[in-house]
């Protein structure tokens, strides 16, 4: 975890910086006695945490907090007034000045607590925008988008050819369009999308997946797959 420092008082970053050099997961970036030095570092750099003074000359604490976004803030000061408005924008912990070491401690532990769940959180979206669902029958299949080799129109039906076997799903290709992301596939035949990650070796008119699949490439399809193919590649 990176932090910086920002305290307008030199024996403050002093002790804070001791403190977090007794951290093996805690590393400092940087430390600023002035508020417009620190704002002009933070715009060209995103630490993992923020320990900040409130009560400071040009710029205080909260009016800082307030121009940053996504960047978790620990505030030390020696005014406990401010605490409520320190919660009200979600600052991970509120030091009172003089900062014990165990205090201190306790501080980063919420930190790691914050930052593991941001990281679950941002895990779990991902995941979700990489599935899709699809039904077959009586059964309703979820699907990664980074496993599908190739696709297959017959008549009403699309098969999904995946790592893990293959799907008949009664659908459009327009309605398949509302489902992919169609910027990952290209079609190579009036029968056929492949993924285009998945594609292993191009011939005239026919191209192999990475799975060994060989697929057709139409006359009509031809000249824009290849002009697909070799400008992406």
């Amino acid at each position: 975890m990176k932090c910086v420092i920002i305290d307008d008082e030199p024996k403050a970053i002093e002790i804070l910086e001791r403190y977090v050099n007794k951290i093996p997961d805690l590393d400092m970036l940087a430390a600023f006695d002035r508020p417009l030095e620190a704002m002009a570092f933070l715009k060209m750099n995103r630490p993992d945490c923020l320990f900040l003074d409130i009560n400071m000359p040009d710029m205080n604490g909260l009016q800082i907090s307030g121009l940053l976004k996504n960047v978790p803030i620990i505030f030390t000061t020696a005014y406990p007034q401010y605490a409520l408005q320190s919660y009200e924008i979600c600052a991970i912990d509120y030091l009172l000045k003089p900062i014990a070491l165990p205090r201190f401690l306790k501080a980063v532990e919420k930190l790691r607590s914050a930052i593991k769940a941001s990281e679950s959180l941002d895990r779990a979206t991902n995941d979700a925008s990489d599935l899709i669902s699809v039904r077959s029958g009586r059964k309703t299949y979820r699907i990664r988008i980074d496993e599908i080799d190739y696709l297959e129109t017959l008549g009403n039906y699309i098969i999904f050819h995946t790592a893990d076997g293959n799907i008949s799903v009664r659908l459009t290709v327009s309605g398949l369009s509302e489902l992919l992301p169609m910027d990952q596939f290209v079609r190579l035949h009036k029968s056929f999308l492949v993924a285009k990650n998945k594609i292993f070796a191009v011939e005239s008119h026919q191209i192999t997946t990475k799975s060994g699949a060989v697929l057709p490439v139409g006359a009509v399809y031809r000249s824009d797959f290849k002009d697909i193919f070799l400008t992406e590649n």
